[in-house]
């Protein structure tokens, strides 16, 4: 409940804080008083709109603040714990919110610290439910009316179910559709990458050939220094006519001459194995080079083999930006790996079935949820409706309107809208369009009053409930505000006696330039109810009549 509001500098008020009380409480006092000014504070903490004439000159900034004891709310200490809001020690049961306007800038704090004006409407919404004559009010917004059936019908863990079902589907619903546009550009990549790897395959590309095909081209190219250098070598190792004995024939007189000498010292016979050794390695060399002059010669289809596939290799590195020709190899490999990890059909399908599957659970889910609301509906709109009889509303007619919206949104697969026909033999409209002022403030009574045992919100406000009535509907509006008390704390502004004398707590709200409200007691309440009902000049008959309201408010039933 609310315990405790406070304004500094807010409009014509300097500062003023007022205590409050649990069950039915009464703001009194005469016209322009400021009474409204505190419904406006509270709708300014619940989100509402700010303006720079909020702020009392010649004050920079207005501030308003409020305390609610929350101990008994468990689903505002579930939102705070959930959004680290949650005060610490004693301070659990106690949640503070906090509005300052300046100059163009609005700042919001809740339990002192700074969090975002949707944050702060967000908690109010839990805390208040303010019906009044401003557009801002919960009536006229069909979001409200749908949380407000939800709530009735004790849907709200139905709704629940609705927006994580729609969440799933979403989800899914993005997946496929992401994988149909993957799978496109796969497809498209899939063809690109195959077209390269064909073209890559057909060239039997692998690092030995590229090598085998480079010595072919080298050699071809310098066949004759290879010819003549070949020629020159085996000269030395063999000689001819011209310079007589190479190192052959060298070596083999060295070996003659170590015979002859190893028999004057025995020591140079360990030569002979050596020089045996040097001509075996030089015969096999000349052997060698002997066998490959005669095949050293131009072989024209191996020349014109390497020349092509070397030239193949480096046309396909210049198309797909290989550097080096020698590393195709990479490149394909690189090419075979992305292709296989491309995105396959089947995973697509995977895909449409789960938002197939999720879509089915939406349905299911949203199909229960609107039967559970419709049946709601009736028995919500029957309630209500024989309330307003009572509240100089007889002819109204409260109804609920369900529009079908497929696909189904985060809420349902409906549209809601409370409507309503203030008169007999007209068309029912929405609330906000076809209910004046005073109609909204007894329509949302009505609606408290039905909705008394299952509406979240702590605190009923209502702003001129009473507009428009008097005698014996007055009466009738007062001893309904004092039954809804009985379950949660109301607050209500009024100018008929008859409705405050039904009220467990009263303040007047009072001043001239600035606000003062005062709680008054029984003999206060006396003289204020009797001066509600007799004007400036209070008359003992109108103090006897006051006694005798507040008398009876105990016995007063709807």
């Amino acid at each position: 409940m609310l315990t405790r509001l406070a304004l500094h500098h807010f409009v014509i008020v300097k500062h003023v804080e007022i205590e409050f009380s649990e069950k039915f409480c009464a703001l009194t006092g005469e016209t322009g008083a400021g009474k409204s000014l505190l419904i406006g504070a509270l709708a300014l903490l619940a989100g509402g709109r700010a303006s720079t004439n909020m702020v009392r000159a010649p004050a920079e900034a207005a501030e308003v603040s409020a305390a609610f004891d929350i101990s008994d709310n468990r689903v505002v200490q579930d939102y705070l714990e959930q959004h680290d809001l949650a005060g610490s020690g004693e301070e659990t049961e106690t949640l503070l919110l906090r509005r300052v306007i300046g100059g163009r800038k609005s700042a919001a704090y809740i339990n002192g610290r700074q969090a975002p004006l949707t944050q702060l409407g967000e908690v109010a919404a839990l805390l208040l439910d303010i019906c009044g004559q401003h557009a801002h009010y919960s009536l006229r917004s069909n979001s409200a009316h749908r949380q407000l059936l939800d709530s009735y019908a004790n849907a709200t863990d139905l709704a629940a179910k609705v927006r994580t079902a729609h969440h799933a589907w979403r989800q899914a619903e993005e997946q496929y559709t992401e994988a149909v546009a993957g799978e496109q550009q796969a497809q498209q990549k899939r063809e690109m990458l195959n077209e390269v790897l064909a073209e890559l395959n057909a060239l039997n590309f692998s690092p030995q050939k590229w090598e085998a095909m480079n010595n072919t081209l080298t050699r071809t190219a310098n066949m004759s220094d290879l010819q003549n250098g070949y020629a020159q070598i085996l000269q030395l190792l063999q000689g001819d006519e011209a310079t007589a004995g190479g190192i052959q024939s060298a070596l083999a007189q060295i070996r003659r001459q170590l015979t002859l000498l190893e028999k004057h010292d025995a020591h140079l016979a360990k030569q002979l194995p050596i020089i045996d050794d040097v001509e075996s390695l030089v015969g096999d060399v000349a052997r060698t080079l002997t066998h490959y002059s005669e095949q050293l010669h131009n072989d024209p289809e191996a020349l014109a083999e390497a020349e092509h596939f070397i030239g193949e290799c480096q046309r396909a590195a210049r198309k797909y930006g290989v550097i080096d020709a020698a590393r195709l190899d990479e490149f394909i490999i690189d090419k075979q790996e992305e292709l296989a990890a491309l995105p396959t059909a089947v995973s697509v399908q995977q895909l449409a079935q789960a938002a197939t599957a999720t879509r089915k659970t939406l349905n299911s889910a949203c199909q229960k949820l609107s039967k559970q609301r419709q049946t709601a509906a009736k028995t919500l709109c029957r309630e209500v409706n024989e309330l307003l009889k009572q509240l100089a509303m007889p002819k109204a007619k409260l109804s609920v309107q369900f529009t079908d919206i497929d696909p189904p949104n985060a809420h349902g697969s409906e549209k809601i809208a409370l409507q309503i026909a203030t008169r007999a033999n007209t068309a029912a409209g929405n609330i906000g369009d076809i209910a004046s002022g005073g109609e909204l403030s007894r329509l949302g009574l009505a609606i408290q009053i039905a909705a008394s045992q299952v509406r979240g919100q702590a605190v009923a406000v209502f702003d001129e409930v009473d507009a428009g009535i008097g005698g014996g509907t007055a009466g009738g509006v007062g001893s309904l505000l004092r039954r809804l008390g009985e379950t949660r704390q109301v607050l209500c502004v009024t100018h008929l006696p008859q409705v405050a004398a039904q009220a467990h707590a009263h303040w007047r709200v009072g001043g001239n330039e600035t606000l003062a409200v005062q709680p008054l007691s029984d003999k206060q309440r006396i003289e204020e109810i009797a001066r509600m009902h007799s004007g400036e000049v209070i008359t003992d008959a109108a103090r006897r009549h006051a006694a005798e309201l507040l008398q009876s408010k105990h016995s007063v039933t709807p």
